[in-house]
């Protein structure tokens, strides 16, 4: 293994090389390539504390990895191709708090990936096909507040996510075919406005009893049917009141007046309280 001496991981391993992977403590990156088309590698993959940046193609078509994949709480970004075709990588794929962007195609074809997939806060952008064929995850997708874009066919036949997928309200840009084929999903529910560019197919072959929920108040969403799917609002189910006057107490014998000022649309004018002795 040839390092430079900034820590980077810089050649790939000798064509052949069989075995198990050890990456050395002071590693800082791993460049493009660095150990793509390893095919005879085996084992688990273990990505050192202090390695901020997986370079493109990193790992590509190391299928022959038959152990858990995992990445250090310093990583930052993750390239195009990174883990592509790492196939035999298997258990719960863990995203790094600190990872900002995830490249094209980063883990497709990882179909042997399991569990839940929680993409964390600070990850502002998902690549084209990221996840996609990533269909042995077989539970709920998280996406982060701070999400703007998805891209082309991120979750593309990921058919073993499952409950409800909620988009982040920041979120203005989807793909073509982002979900397409995730018909393990239930619902999916839009925290803000529809975004301004929206792919095609981008719901695509799902569930035929799959709901699309958006906000109250939330523009760009045309019912009865949005992106071919069945389109409900949310109704506002926690009313809300300011109390008028300064007493914010009230003693036994005591009456207190409140004004609503938002209620639930399906109540109408009926709103329901309940007091506790302190």
């Amino acid at each position: 293994m040839l390092l430079s001496k900034d820590g980077t991981v810089l050649i790939q391993c000798p064509r052949g090389k069989t075995g198990s992977l050890v990456i050395p403590e002071g590693v800082t990156s791993i460049g493009d390539y660095a150990f793509s088309n390893c095919d005879g590698l085996t084992g688990d993959l273990v990505i050192p504390e202090g390695v901020t940046s997986i370079g493109d193609y990193a790992f590509y078509w190391c299928d022959g990895l038959d152990g858990t994949l995992t990445l250090p709480s310093t990583l930052a970004t993750i390239g195009e191709y990174a883990f592509s075709q790492c196939s035999g990588l298997t258990g719960n794929l863990v995203i790094p708090e600190g990872v900002t962007s995830i490249g094209d195609y980063a883990f497709s074809d990882c179909d042997g990936l399991t569990g839940d997939l929680v993409i964390p806060e600070g990850v502002t952008s998902i690549g084209d096909y990221a996840f996609s064929w990533c269909y042995g995850l077989d539970g709920t997708l998280t996406l982060p507040s701070t999400l703007a874009s998805i891209g082309n066919s991120v979750f593309y036949s990921c058919y073993g996510l499952t409950g409800n997928l909620v988009i982040p309200e920041g979120v203005t840009s989807i793909g073509d075919s982002a979900f397409s084929w995730c018909f393990g999903l239930a619902s999916v529910t839009f925290m803000g406005d529809a975004p301004t560019t929206m792919g095609s197919d981008v719901f695509a072959d799902m569930s035929n009893d799959l709901i699309i929920y958006y906000q109250p108040g939330a523009s760009g969403f045309d019912a009865p049917e949005w992106q071919g799917i069945d389109l409900e609002m949310i109704p506002n189910r926690a009313p809300r009141f300011r109390i008028i006057g300064n007493n914010k107490t009230i003693k036994a014998g005591q009456t207190i007046t409140f004004e609503v000022i938002a209620d639930d649309e399906d109540a109408g004018d009926v709103l329901e309280y309940s007091a506790t002795k302190p």
